[in-house]
């Protein structure tokens, strides 16, 4: 149900064919500052990113703060 989605209750519109299509939305993924520098942010991201390729989900959605962009650019 895509009005459960974060996206949506931020007014952001969510194409129909990604809506149509399936989507899983990754939101609110964030590191505790002690943990700056290490590499649990890449493990979680691959790990979500596993569970979409074996769930043959074909769309991702996701946000983050523009401080962020190059973390998840990365």
């Amino acid at each position: 149900d895509y009005t459960l989605s974060e996206h949506h209750s931020w007014g952001v519109e969510i194409p129909k064919y990604v809506r149509d299509a399936g989507f899983v939305e990754l939101s609110r993924a964030s590191v505790s500052r002690d943990y700056k520098g290490t590499d649990l942010f890449a493990l979680i991201s691959r790990h979500a990113t596993k569970l979409v390729f074996e769930n043959q989900v074909r769309y991702v959605l996701m946000s983050c703060n523009r401080h962020m962009v190059r973390t998840y650019e990365a």
